[in-house]
């Protein structure tokens, strides 16, 4: 364990002058260094945590932005279609009721043409039959 250590943290592997050679782990040092180490990871953990927050705010007023372009954006886009379908109405209806006039005044026309040749009809006849 205390190869492996030295490579990382070198500050806490004691060798002792002996015959032995035997490194070891100088534990106090290590508490040490894993507090200082853990202090730290706390503090960017809290740091990160208000940055989240702050970000979640900032995104959601973002959010309520968005929706209340987009609610607008619908509002206008049914009020110009509902607009046009009432402009398209009037018109139909305008066009109805001059096809209906001029139905009328064919249907009129064509009575009057009738009656024209009704009258004729009677003359003939009547010619044909006195003369």
């Amino acid at each position: 364990v205390a190869d492996e250590l030295e490579r990382v943290l070198p500050d806490v592997v004691r060798t002792p002058h002996g015959k032995d050679g035997f490194a070891g782990v100088a534990y106090q040092d290590l508490i040490a260094v894993l507090t200082t180490v853990a202090q730290r990871l706390h503090l960017q953990l809290e740091r990160v945590t208000r940055e989240s927050r702050s970000n979640m705010v900032t995104m959601k007023a973002e959010l309520e932005l968005l929706r209340t372009q987009v609610h607008q954006q619908l509002h206008d886009e049914v009020r110009r279609l509902n607009n046009k379908i009432n402009a398209d109405k009037k018109q139909f209806r305008a066009e109805v009721q001059h096809l209906h006039e001029q139905q009328k005044l064919k249907l009129d026309e064509w009575g009057h043409f009738k009656r024209q040749f009704e009258r004729l009809q009677e003359s003939l006849e009547t010619g044909i039959k006195f003369g």
